[in-house]
């Protein structure tokens, strides 16, 4: 449902919201923004001391950059993720960002909930898109940090600068993916390309390196994608496709984990829609809905929590709601 936060009457809607079913309340405005329409978390606190509030902003409530403004790049470039790919910044053809700050979100919002069943007392969570990615550094900060030197990006197999972790061009111009990280993947890797002698080499930085990758660009370069791929079958060595978005989800895996799945919508008729990543043994996602049509629940939600639909007639009236 829609609500002007900015009335009077949609204000008092809201409150009584939390009041009657706020067990977490997210927002996503820049710093500031809820403060001045009265449904910050000082305010929230006072109508519901078990409701969990999480605000989701570029950079968080606080530092420098608090006011800033910023998108999905921004973030990125901050955070250090643009830099790691060789020649020009290129950033992931998705919004990393926002998924990655929604997941730290989720995670914030079910551990506080499980300080509301502990203790029965709500809290503020501050989620910062920056910080979020940050942390996803995780190996790559790691190394720095310890190290206290710059440089060191490529020390690590990520970087694509050895040849047992690295994408290769197949004879079809298509690419194939290889990430025979521990020993026993990569001396079979080497054997199967016809050169058991590399195995003792695997992380070489010098020309052995060099060599190393020179054959295994000439190998892969003598077959298509698909005959790669059957080669490698049954051979235990972790090797897949660079798939299209269209091939993704023609991908045999991911229709048997039901990551595609039809329903079916009221104007749209039956559509296909992302399914649930998380797979539960007692409590399964068997019905997936379609996305509510804008203003669907209006009137559910205020009958359910105690308005007349005379009352409701007059919100509409007053563009409280729409």
């Amino acid at each position: 449902m829609t609500l002007d936060l900015g009335s009077e009457d949609g204000r008092r809607i809201f409150y009584r919201l939390v009041e009657q079913r706020g067990d977490v309340v997210i927002e996503g405005s820049r710093p500031g923004v809820a403060e001045r329409l009265r449904i910050d978390w000082p305010t929230i606190k006072k109508i519901n001391s078990r409701a969990v509030y999480v605000s989701i902003s570029n950079f968080g409530q606080d530092g420098p950059l608090r006011n800033t403004p910023g998108h999905d790049l921004n973030s990125l470039g901050i955070a250090s993720l643009l830099s790691f790919q060789d020649g020009s910044p290129m950033p992931p053809r998705i919004l990393l960002s926002d998924t990655i700050a929604a997941l730290t979100g989720a995670i914030g919002v079910l551990s506080a909930l499980l300080e509301v069943q502990r203790s029965g007392k709500g809290q503020y969570v501050d989620i910062s898109i920056l910080d979020a990615l940050v942390n996803v550094l995780n190996v790559r900060a790691t190394r720095h940090l310890l190290a206290q030197r710059e440089g060191g990006e490529n020390d690590d197999f990520t970087s694509l600068t050895f040849p047992f972790y690295n994408v290769y061009r197949t004879k079809d111009n298509r690419y194939i993916t290889l990430a025979a990280v521990e020993p026993q993947f990569w001396e079979k890797l080497c054997t199967l390309l016809g050169r058991p002698d590399f195995a003792p080499y695997q992380f070489d930085k010098g020309g052995k390196r060099n060599e190393i990758f020179a054959h295994f660009r000439k190998r892969f370069s003598e077959k298509s994608l698909d005959e790669w791929l059957a080669t490698f079958a049954g051979s235990d060595i972790p090797c897949g496709p660079v798939n299209s978005l269209k091939e993704v989800f023609n991908d045999p895996q991911v229709i048997h984990r039901r990551m595609v799945v039809e329903v079916s919508h009221p104007v749209l008729g039956m559509v296909k829609q992302l399914g649930n990543p998380i797979k539960f043994s007692e409590t399964p996602c068997k019905s997936p809905a379609a996305p509510p049509l804008y203003g669907k629940h209006t009137e559910e939600i205020l009958t359910g929590i105690g308005y007349s639909r005379e009352s409701i007639e007059e919100f509409r009236k007053k563009a409280v709601i729409e």
